[in-house]
């Protein structure tokens, strides 16, 4: 989304594997570039904004939120 991030994890716990951190840190991406990216033309947030109805859209629980908040 035209950003970059950082994750700092000073120590794992007992039988946390660095790849299981890195895949549901990814997981999280993704969900968040399906429902609010601005930049990826299929998500959620832009077909949202595309669309010419005005009639209620049912909207995913993250894009009610970041909406909510952004109001």
């Amino acid at each position: 989304m035209g950003t970059t991030y950082g994750v700092v994890v000073p120590s794992l716990p007992p039988g946390v594997e660095r790849a299981a951190v890195e895949a549901a840190i990814a997981d999280v991406l993704s969900e968040a570039d399906r429902s609010l990216s601005g930049w990826n033309e299929h998500s959620e947030l832009t077909r949202f904004n595309g669309s010419r109805s005005s009639d209620w859209q049912a909207v995913s629980p993250a894009l009610f939120d970041a909406v909510s908040q952004a109001r």
